[in-house]
């Protein structure tokens, strides 16, 4: 798939989707069930919580389930909650997989999220350009670099977690 011909709408999935071999960092091991972050197969377009600098489990991939209220299981202490919006995986420099926009509106100044795997069992979240094909053509070039897989998340919504 051209950068040039991704869009909100725009799906994808790579001829051969490699088994992404991860260090699970810290993070809410909630909603029981759900995927991992990095996980390339769920078909429709996930959602995650992010506070503290670590995930939540993927939800929402059934829209007539509710998303699961975070205040039994993300503890609250002076951070900031995000609501991400899982729309891609890259690594290596290539497209994995590519998912399309939810119906959501967004109400974050800086849209775009790239978050790389753990190291020494911390996240990395790095903000990414806007439309969504520049900040495709970050996670590209991020993951080229560093040689690792990236997530690009859209933020749906933050607010202060204490």
């Amino acid at each position: 798939m051209r950068l040039t011909d991704i869009r909100p709408t725009s799906a994808y999935v790579a001829p051969a989707l490699p088994k992404l071999r991860l260090e699970r960092g810290p993070g809410t091991d909630w909603p029981g069930g759900g995927p991992d972050l990095f996980d390339l197969r769920h078909e429709q377009t996930a959602r995650l919580y992010w506070a503290r600098n670590t995930p939540s489990r993927l939800f929402g991939m059934d829209p007539t389930v509710p998303d699961p209220d975070p205040y039994p299981a993300i503890p609250m202490g002076y951070t900031t909650l995000q609501l991400l919006e899982k729309l891609a995986i890259v690594a290596g420099g290539q497209l994995l997989r590519l998912w399309p926009h939810g119906p959501r509106a967004i109400s974050a100044s800086s849209p775009y999220r790239l978050i790389l795997p753990p190291v020494d069992g911390k996240y990395l979240d790095l903000g990414a350009a806007h439309p969504v094909r520049f900040a495709v053509a970050d996670a590209l070039q991020l993951s080229a670099r560093t040689a690792a897989p990236i997530v690009l998340c859209r933020v749906l919504y933050d607010q202060n977690w204490h």
